[in-house]
């Protein structure tokens, strides 16, 4: 989903991304990948355009969705842990979180869905960078950077809460500012460990502690 030299969580990241991440040289490509995710094949009702992110679990491509060509990222778990219950289990997990929340500041989902045994998350194509690749380049934020990108990503959180799920792992990699007309628009991504939270109490206390979290990271930062 962005132009970035970043890591997200376990993934190697360089070059333009999409709701995810680019590809690594240290990190090549899945063999089956390679054969059934080539540029140009058809994955489903998916056209391949390119890789462009890799990770221990999974590889994101961008694609178009078929016939009206809607340009997506889209994320596909990886053929040797397909047999793995736990693990897509935890990747359809990440769909369903995703998928039950509406609102500007949080990555879109379109589609799940398994082709050929390998599980898929179809997700929204973005461009710009994460906040983690601002931070390394520019050092320090102002304090009106810092409430433009902490008030949006309260706003997500809040409504995850509403929804009774606690996202466990956002920090700056997953936090993706877009390009949009000129300014950026805080997304938050990766919901692999987001948690459904049937405790009230402690959705309440996860968001307090996301604010002093994020303040305090400003503060530092500045």
């Amino acid at each position: 989903f962005f132009q970035a030299e970043d890591g997200i969580r376990d993934y190697k990241v360089t070059g333009v991304q999409t709701c995810a991440l680019p590809i690594s040289p240290q990190f090549p490509m899945q063999d089956d990948a390679n054969d059934i995710l080539a540029s140009g094949r058809v994955f489903g009702s998916y056209e391949i355009v390119r890789a462009i992110g890799d990770g221990s679990f999974g590889s994101v491509y961008e694609a178009f969705k078929l016939p009206l060509r809607r340009r997506v990222a889209l994320k596909v778990l990886h053929a040797a842990h397909t047999s793995d219950s736990q693990i897509v289990g935890r990747f359809l997990r990440e769909a369903e979180s995703a998928a039950k929340l509406v609102h500007p500041h949080i990555v879109e989902t379109y589609d799940v869905g398994v082709v050929d045994g390998m599980p898929f998350i179809a997700m929204e194509y973005l461009e710009g960078e994460t906040l983690k690749a601002r931070l390394a380049r520019e050092q320090r934020l102002a304090i009106t950077d810092c409430a433009d990108v902490i008030l949006p990503v309260l706003s997500a959180a809040a409504l995850m809460h509403e929804q009774n799920i606690v996202h466990r792992d956002l920090k700056p990699e997953n936090v993706f500012l877009r390009q949009n007309l000129g300014a950026w628009q805080p997304k938050v991504l990766d919901f692999g460990v987001a948690k459904a939270n049937e405790d009230r109490k402690s959705t309440r206390l996860n968001s307090s502690h996301l604010v002093i979290s994020y303040a305090v990271f400003c503060l530092k930062k500045k």
